[in-house]
C-alpha cells in the first residue's frame, strides 16, 4: 500500500504542468519572474541576469544585465505592453512583448511547474514569491 501511494505521489510531483490550463496564461505569467543564463559570447564567459515584471494590466517592465568575465558589467532597461494566450499544447503559453520604442516578439513558453517555465532552447524562467 505504501509503495502504491508514493509512486501515486511521485507521478502527481513529476507532471504538475500536464494538468495545467493553458487558457489562464495571462493571469499564470503575471507577476515578477528572473532568468540566469551562463553563455560564451565572442568567446567569453558572459552570465545574462533578467527581472521581469508582468502586471496583470498588461504592462511589464524588464530589466538586463550582462557580465563578460574580465569586463564592466553592462545594463538595460526596456518597458512596454504584454500579452498571453494558449499556446500549441496543453502546456505551453504564447507569450507576446511589445517593447516601447522596438519590435514585437512572441515566444512559446513550456510550463514547467507552478513557478517554473522553459524556452523552446531550455532556458528557464522562475517566479519571485
Amino acid at each position: 500500500m505504501k509503495i502504491i501511494a508514493a509512486a501515486a505521489l511521485a507521478a502527481a510531483l513529476a507532471a504538475p504542468a500536464a494538468a495545467f490550463d493553458n487558457t489562464g496564461c495571462k493571469a499564470f505569467l503575471a507577476g515578477t519572474w528572473t532568468t540566469e543564463a551562463q553563455e560564451e559570447i565572442e568567446g567569453v564567459k558572459t552570465t545574462i541576469s533578467v527581472h521581469s515584471v508582468y502586471s496583470a494590466d498588461g504592462a511589464f517592465t524588464q530589466t538586463m544585465e550582462m557580465v563578460k568575465e574580465g569586463a564592466a558589467p553592462q545594463s538595460m532597461s526596456r518597458s512596454g505592453t504584454w500579452d498571453a494566450g494558449p499556446g500549441s499544447k496543453p502546456d505551453t503559453c504564447l507569450a507576446k512583448l511589445i517593447p516601447a520604442g522596438e519590435a514585437e516578439s512572441t515566444i512559446e513558453l513550456t510550463v514547467v511547474d507552478e513557478n517554473t517555465v522553459a524556452t523552446p532552447d531550455g532556458r528557464q524562467s522562475h517566479r519571485v514569491p
